[in-house]
C-alpha cells in the first residue's frame, strides 16, 4: 500500500474516493439512526449492545451491497475485533488526524477517515468519572479489557477504514 497525493488521484481513483465516502456516510448515518433508536427505547446502557452487534452487521452489509469493505478502528480500542487492517496500521499508530488516501494491490483504494467525538459520544467514551455507573458497568461486563473511556470532545476517537477494489 502507497500514500497517495489527493490533488494527484486518477478518475478512476476519485470515483473509488467518491465510493468510499458515501459508504462511509451510509455506515454513519446507520449507525447513528441505530444508537439514537435505542438509546430513546432502552436507556444509554443500550448503546453498547448497538456498538457490539449492530456495527458490525452494518458494516458487512454495507461491505456485500457496495462490493468492497468498510469498518472502524481506533488507537484505543474498545471491541478488539476492530483492529485496523494492515495498511491502515501506521496511520493509526501515528494517530493521524486527516484522511489518508492509499493505493494498494490490484488498483484497490485504501481511505482512512478520522472520526472526532462530538459531546453526545461522552455518554460511553468521556472520562471515567463522568460516564454513569451503569453504562460503565455494562461496558466493562461487555469489554472487560476496554480502552476506550478518557477522551474529551472533538477528540480523535478512531477512523472509518474503507477498501474500495478497482472497478470496470
Amino acid at each position: 500500500w502507497t500514500a497517495l497525493d489527493a490533488a494527484r488521484l486518477t478518475r478512476a481513483q476519485m470515483a473509488q474516493k467518491h465510493e468510499a465516502e458515501s459508504a462511509k456516510e451510509a455506515l454513519f448515518a446507520n449507525l447513528a439512526s441505530r444508537l439514537q433508536h435505542h438509546i430513546k427505547r432502552d436507556g444509554l446502557e443500550a448503546a453498547i449492545g448497538v456498538c457490539r452487534a449492530e456495527a458490525p452487521r452494518l458494516s458487512e452489509e454495507i461491505s456485500k451491497e457496495r462490493s468492497l469493505k468498510i469498518g472502524r478502528t481506533s488507537f484505543r480500542l474498545r471491541n478488539p475485533e476492530n483492529a485496523p487492517p494492515v495498511w491502515a496500521a501506521p496511520y493509526i499508530e501515528r494517530r493521524e488526524e486527516n484522511t489518508r488516501l492509499l493505493a494498494g494491490p490490484d488498483g484497490a483504494l485504501g481511505v482512512l477517515m478520522p472520526i472526532r467525538l462530538v459531546p453526545k459520544c461522552l455518554n460511553c467514551h468521556g472520562s471515567e468519572q463522568k460516564v454513569a455507573e451503569s453504562v460503565r458497568k455494562k461496558i466493562l461486563e461487555t469489554y472487560p479489557d476496554d480502552h476506550a473511556m478518557g477522551f474529551s470532545s472533538n477528540d480523535l476517537r478512531g477512523w472509518f477504514w474503507v477498501e474500495v477494489p478497482k472497478r470496470g
